[in-house]
């Protein structure tokens, strides 16, 4: 029985466009930058296991920037981007339309085709496919975007207080969440700050 402690971390501020399918190449600005020297501070010291980002260039760069890594130490998670195709465009229209917000916003509204719930599903087999390779108990870091993170998160939560919890999570630029993962299910979810 593995317990794994997960400290996911939103990305840092980057350049701002126009369509959310040319986020992806984003770098952090200034901004971003101290944002990571801060989280730095809180977590540069945990000896991870494992680092994680999803493929967005921001996403590596906070997880460079948090954990002291270089690229080549840290496996990239593609399935905690955007994909591409007819889901991609339509969680791209929800996440530009509505801004940052927390999740249940995306899969409460009335343009979700079940995307966002397909992306759940499909980023959280991704994490729990990493973890299970890992096997292991210990702590890993993941890196990506806030609302992907908690909606890929989502489908590897049961117990329904905690299913509310990461609903209504707000999570900011630079903010972390750490998972209690029990054999591939969250146990404990902890806003950290």
């Amino acid at each position: 029985m593995a317990t794994i402690r997960v400290i996911a971390v939103a990305s840092a501020n980057a350049e701002a466009v126009q369509h959310r399918r040319n986020d992806i190449g984003r770098t952090l600005t200034l901004l971003g930058q101290s944002q990571v020297e801060a989280c730095h501070g809180q977590f540069g010291t945990i000896d991870f296991n494992r680092v994680y980002a999803s493929s967005s260039t921001r996403s590596m760069q906070t997880a460079i920037g948090v954990t002291g890594l270089r690229t080549d130490e840290i496996e990239r998670i593609p399935a905690l981007y955007v994909p591409d195709g007819p889901d991609g465009e339509a969680l791209t229209k929800l996440l530009v339309g509505l801004g940052p917000k927390a999740p249940r916003i995306y899969i409460n509204h009335a343009a979700n085709d079940g995307c966002v719930e397909r992306f759940s599903e499909n980023a959280g087999a991704a994490i729990a496919e990493r973890l299970d390779e890992d096997g292991k108990d210990g702590t890993v870091a993941i890196f990506g975007d806030a609302v992907l993170l908690q909606l890929a998160f989502l489908s590897l939560t049961r117990e329904k207080d905690l299913v509310d919890l990461i609903l209504e999570l707000d999570l900011e630029e630079a903010e972390a969440v750490e998972f209690i993962i029990v054999d591939g299910v969250v146990t404990q979810v902890n806003f950290l700050d």
